[in-house]
């Protein structure tokens, strides 16, 4: 029980790290742009120079954040194998039911990103053909260019578009608040900042940036439930 939770606690690290490092390069591909387009009105070459220059950078940022998303998915699977670890000790069976749904999601995921990436197909170019800039047709634009997803929910064509995507959204929101509210039963357990956590993650539903202080959180989470849970057993073996 104590070494899944300090590994969780290990790996959590790992994806903060991670997560900083997507983040630098999400403001890396911004400043680029903005330097691309600076340098290339200076020099008098134009909006369209500095427009090709920054593709080229923004083409290697994003093989860049392609192999960061592949690198993440093994790390996050030994991440959530903390919650199984926590929902069996403590029979919470939300906790424990809704942490392996993650991880199967989070295999295919893998084998998804690596299968889309090999053919190209990672990140499709949208099948909109409509120039309205109306709510319904700027989503579809934004999700069809989505890695993973889109690549699957551009596969079915507009018949089979809306109702997946309703489905991803659905099951996804349902998935990340049963999560949470099991998370945060665990408070009734002693198990310190686990209702912190189960609320971020909750509230990460509308605020993105709540995922990862719940990041955070669970990390530290996993390595003060490991030093207390062997800490007992380290009572109950002289006893």
């Amino acid at each position: 029980m104590v070494k899944p939770l300090k590994l969780a606690g290990i790996f959590g690290i790992i994806l903060l790290v991670l997560t900083i490092v997507s983040i630098f390069l999400s403001f890396s591909t911004f400043f680029g742009f903005s330097n691309s387009l600076k340098s290339s009105m200076e020099s008098g070459e134009g909006f369209d120079s500095g427009l090709e220059s920054f593709q080229q950078q923004a083409k290697t940022m994003l093989n860049i954040a392609t192999i960061i998303l592949i690198i993440t998915f093994p790390f996050s699977i030994g991440f959530l194998f903390g919650f199984v670890a926590l929902g069996r000790r403590f029979n919470n069976k939300m906790l424990y039911v809704t942490a392996w749904i993650f991880i199967v999601l989070a295999v295919l995921g893998f084998i998804l990103t690596l299968g889309f990436y090999a053919t190209g197909n990672l990140y499709p170019e949208s099948q909109t053909t409509q120039t309205s800039s109306t709510f319904g047709n700027l989503l579809k634009q934004k999700a069809s260019q989505t890695p993973v997803m889109g690549a699957i929910l551009n596969m079915f064509g507009d018949a089979g578009f809306w109702p997946l995507l309703i489905l991803f959204v659905i099951g996804g929101l349902t998935l990340q608040i049963i999560f949470g509210i099991g998370l945060y039963k665990l408070k009734k357990k002693d198990v310190a900042l686990a209702d912190w956590s189960g609320s971020f993650e909750i509230g990460s539903i509308i605020l993105s940036f709540l995922g990862t202080l719940a990041l955070i959180l669970e990390t530290i989470m996993f390595f003060k439930a490991s030093k207390k849970f062997e800490t007992e057993n380290s009572q109950m073996s002289y006893q």
